[in-house]
């Protein structure tokens, strides 16, 4: 029986073009994609997670010439060196103040600048790959975490701690990036209240339950490994909180898990964990900052958000109440950068710093002013008197840290040159980049052994350039993974060549291991 005929319905506004205009007409996908990837973006976001979101983003969407900028300083340089098409600001930290267009014209009138407030508008609901929305969920997940427990930095830097060891020690035991990720989403989500806020607004593709040891038990061993790994990292970061002195103590480390994971089957991820904090404490020190740090406030202490922050981040920090205080410890002791408060017990914060500033002596000394006045146009005022920068409290200790570091490398002060010597026979490649990178290292690795010699730059935790006699990029990265009895050295770096390196790590060390499984497979064919 024939089926009755069903007449089209097209939706309104919809129309059929006849043949005769032909396809050429119409835009390609893939000359829409190449115009898209020609545009150069540059981004000023001083969060460097909130960045690496937005930027993973901005390029799924087929914009491939994306730079980051963390402050206006930096974005006037970024402009100074290139040319971009589109400046993008985060709104909501400076569209109140526009003062700063005026310096982004005079170094580019030509440019375009727009503000943004949120994700939305990034977002297509399209089917992404599974690595760049995996990046996007765990990037969205520490800002979220770093931003409510802002005012709790102990417990925030646990929890740092227990994202960075989970996944380092992930990797090393060759899991799959689908459960690395899933142990590196439970550490940040690891608080209750915070979890059920984060997953009622975003869908968890990862069973975290069954990592966090709640909800189903597992099946089938399913998970097993996962959950010995964020048990076993989770446990390390409790006892080092009930015992700092066990740091570096890797006999004591190694009572203390044992206590929770006594089974036989547990020993070889606490060997390579053990193995792991080893390797860490070997490179933790490289680049670390060890600039002297004055805090003039009544109201801050040695538990202090503040204080704690900068001292995590390799400072040496004193505090005093007073202005006179203060002068007195100058008289006596070289500080890089100083921050102080307005309201001081003897006098005005902005008084003290035109005194600090007409001083030869204390030219290069940096000074922040932090305060609780909320009085209008004081942040110029600040500036007036001498000041370098201004933060209202209570201060976003990430922004304070990301722009202390920068301004005091600019002064020429407070970075340290430390560095690390080694050798390849001893800690690879692979191991010696990932640690590198989970510590969002500015760093620049050199090689040398007999006639080779070779360099891999590491920014903000993200590797941008490689190079060796003969190869740039990612071809000199994958010939420095086959090199063996080389030795390394690791320095801070500030200055950085053009990028030359577009994959993430995980993608460099991925198609890197499988270069060589084939050229090994390749030799014994030849042996044969």
């Amino acid at each position: 029986r024939s089926k009755p005929k069903k007449e089209l319905k097209l939706p309104e506004d919809f129309t059929i073009l006849p043949d005769e205009i032909g396809m050429e007409n119409l835009e390609k996908p893939k000359e829409k994609a190449e115009a898209l990837g020609a545009k150069h973006i540059l981004l000023l976001e001083p969060e460097l997670n909130r960045a690496r979101a937005y930027k993973t983003l901005l390029e799924l969407e087929g914009f491939k010439g994306v730079t980051w900028s963390s402050s206006i300083n930096d974005a006037i340089k970024h402009i100074g060196k290139g040319t971009y098409d589109l400046l993008l600001v985060n709104g909501n930290l400076f569209k109140q103040n526009e003062s700063y267009l005026k310096r982004i014209r005079e170094a580019d009138g030509s440019i375009q600048v727009l503000h943004y407030s949120n994700f939305s508008p990034f977002l297509l609901q399209q089917a992404y790959p599974y690595e760049k929305m995996s990046e996007t969920l765990i990037s969205m997940a520490s800002f979220f975490i770093s931003w409510v427990l802002k005012d709790h930095p102990k417990r925030l830097a646990e929890i740092r701690l227990c994202a960075r060891y989970g996944k380092l020690l992930a990797l090393r035991l060759g899991l799959s990036n689908a459960r690395v990720d899933a142990i590196v989403l439970s550490a940040w989500l690891s608080i209750p209240e915070l979890r059920r806020g984060f997953l009622e607004s975003v869908k968890c593709p990862y069973p975290i339950g069954k990592i966090m040891g709640f909800g189903e038990p597992l099946k089938n061993e399913e998970w097993k490994t996962e959950r010995t790994i964020f048990g076993m990292v989770k446990g390390y970061v409790e006892a080092l909180a009930d015992h700092p002195e066990i740091r570096g103590d890797l006999s004591a480390v190694r009572e203390e898990l044992i206590k929770k994971f006594p089974f036989p089957e547990d020993e070889p991820i606490l060997e390579s964990f053990l193995h792991l904090l080893r390797e860490d404490q070997l490179l933790q020190d490289v680049g670390k900052l060890s600039g002297k740090i004055l805090v003039v406030d009544p109201e801050i202490f040695e538990d202090s958000g503040i204080t704690l922050r900068l001292t995590n981040d390799g400072y040496q920090v004193k505090m005093v109440k007073t202005a006179d205080d203060a002068l007195n410890m100058l008289s006596e002791t070289e500080v890089d950068a100083i921050l102080s408060e307005i309201e001081l017990p003897d006098g005005n914060g902005l008084d003290f710093c035109k005194n600090v500033k007409t001083q030869p002596s204390f030219h290069k000394t940096l000074f922040m002013v932090i305060t609780e006045d909320a009085t209008p146009g004081l942040a110029a005022r600040s500036l007036e008197a001498g000041a370098d920068d201004f933060f209202r409290k209570p201060v976003d200790l990430e922004l304070l840290s990301l722009k202390l570091s920068r301004a005091l490398i600019m002064k020429g002060r407070g970075r340290s040159q430390r560095g690390v010597s080694g050798s390849l026979n001893d800690m690879s490649l692979t191991d010696l980049v990932q640690i590198l990178s989970a510590g969002d290292k500015d760093v620049v690795i050199t090689f040398e052994g007999g006639m080779r010699k070779g360099k891999i730059f590491i920014m903000q935790g993200e590797v941008i350039h490689a190079e060796t006699d003969t190869f740039t990029g990612e071809e000199a990265f994958y010939q420095l993974m086959k090199w063996k009895d080389v030795n390394f050295s690791v320095l801070p770096c500030d200055e950085f060549p053009e990028r030359t390196i577009t994959m993430s790590l995980m993608s460099l060390l991925m198609e890197g291991s499988r270069l060589m499984d084939e050229e090994a497979i390749a030799d014994e064919t030849l042996n044969e």
